[in-house]
This record gives structure tokens, C-alpha cells and sequence, in this order.
């Protein structure tokens, strides 16, 4: 399904060394996706404390919509058009019709960690 007005994201994939280190593997990008918040009322996102100490760490949540067959991993990086970048939340879900030839997309969740 193509977005008339969606926009277009990077994906950046890393490979780990033994010490840990990201180290930028590829880089790609996918036309005609749809941002939007990851539910909550305030329209811009999911904002969840993680730390229940001292309520310092904030993640925000994201669900990116893109087109069928679209090259996205669990372990990958999603930077947006406004440069902002987010992490893949677990699996990719790829939809399609068991039907008909219809597929949709695929749907990501991404999560930005702050603090």
C-alpha cells in the first residue's frame, strides 16, 4: 500500500564487536512510510518512566506503517525525516491476506530511549 503522504525513513543495521561496540554495518532507505504515536492520548507518542527511583529515564514509542517487504530487523535503527532516531521494539509484523494477493505492509514498533 503506497502512502500518498508518508515520508521517508532510514534504516541503519549494526554489528556488535566483542566488547560491544556498535559499528554501522548498512544503511538504506524506505519511501512512502506513515508515522504515528504508539497510543496514549497525547497524540505525539507513548512517554513511560522506566525508572522507578527517581523517574529519570523516558521512552517514547512510535509505530511506523511501510510498504510489503519492506528490509526491516528487530535489530535495527529507524531514523526519521526529522533526524530523530528509534529503535526497533521487538518483531516486524508483516501483513498480508491469506486470500488474495493483498499485502498491506509491514507495521514496526520504535522506541526512543532518554536518560
Amino acid at each position: 500500500m503506497r502512502m500518498r503522504f508518508g515520508e521517508t525513513v532510514t534504516v541503519r543495521r549494526y554489528s556488535r564487536d566483542a566488547k560491544g561496540n556498535r559499528t554501522l554495518v548498512s544503511e538504506h532507505t524506505i519511501p512512502d512510510c506513515g508515522i504515528a504515536a504508539a497510543g496514549g492520548s497525547s497524540g505525539w507518542g507513548v512517554a513511560s518512566d522506566e525508572n522507578n527511583v527517581r523517574g529519570e529515564t523516558v521512552t517514547d514509542g512510535l509505530t511506523l506503517y511501510g510498504p510489503y517487504g519492506a528490509d526491516v530487523t528487530a535489530r535495527d535503527v529507524v531514523v526519521l525525516a526529522n533526524g530523530d532516531d528509534y529503535e526497533v521494539d521487538g518483531s516486524v509484523a508483516r501483513w498480508h491476506s491469506p486470500l488474495s494477493s493483498w499485502a498491506p505492509g509491514v507495521v514496526v514498533n520504535l522506541k526512543r530511549v532518554n536518560g
